[in-house]
């Protein structure tokens, strides 16, 4: 049984999901220098992670009509003020998440 409310839900990852080149800034700057010369951390999401979220989604989908996913920069106005969030590893998950639940993009 649906419950036709809808709305838009937040799913915090606690965990950095950007590339080293993310954010166009100092930062940015020192975790290009430390990829080039292999001081990296390649970010992997894990797949028990990813079915965490995919279970939970569908959990919600139970009781709220969600037919879009997205990642935060992916909303009006997020990109123009250089949102990272949620890291074009993230940005991966999500275009999983979208492919796997059927979801749409923002």
């Amino acid at each position: 049984m649906h419950n036709y409310n809808t709305g838009v839900i937040g799913i915090v990852l606690l965990e950095n999901l950007t590339t080293p080149d993310e954010g166009r800034d100092g930062i940015a700057m020192v975790r290009e220098l430390f990829d080039a010369i292999g001081f990296n951390e390649r970010t992997r999401v894990p797949e028990r992670q990813k079915q965490s979220l995919e279970a939970f989604i569908a959990i919600l989908r139970e009781f709220y009509y969600i037919d879009t996913l997205g990642g935060h920069r992916e909303f009006p106005g997020q990109l123009g003020e250089g949102k990272t969030c949620p890291g074009n590893f993230g940005l991966a998950l999500v275009k999983d998440l979208r492919k796997s639940t059927g979801l749409s993009a923002p």
